[in-house]
């Protein structure tokens, strides 16, 4: 599995943490340990961001303005 997921990085250029799990349906904490492995190699690099979007709020939240931290995987 961790093959094809440096393999999905690749292809795709960028993907968030997110969209990774749900292709894999991995949780995304157990995710994030398995991409830590390519990080450490330097094949992968991780970017995260502050968000402040309506699009990106929790789920079930009804705060417009709270913050959610995206995390993003793309090739080193």
């Amino acid at each position: 599995m961790l093959t094809e997921i440096r393999d999905l990085i690749v292809e795709r250029k960028i993907i968030s943490l997110y969209n990774l799990s749900l292709y894999f349906n991995v949780d995304e904490r157990a995710m994030e340990k398995m991409v830590d492995l390519w990080i450490k190699k330097g094949k992968i690099k991780k970017t995260e961001t502050e968000e402040s979007s309506f699009s990106n709020k929790c789920k079930g939240c009804t705060n417009k303005t709270c913050y959610s931290k995206m995390v993003f995987y793309e090739p080193n």
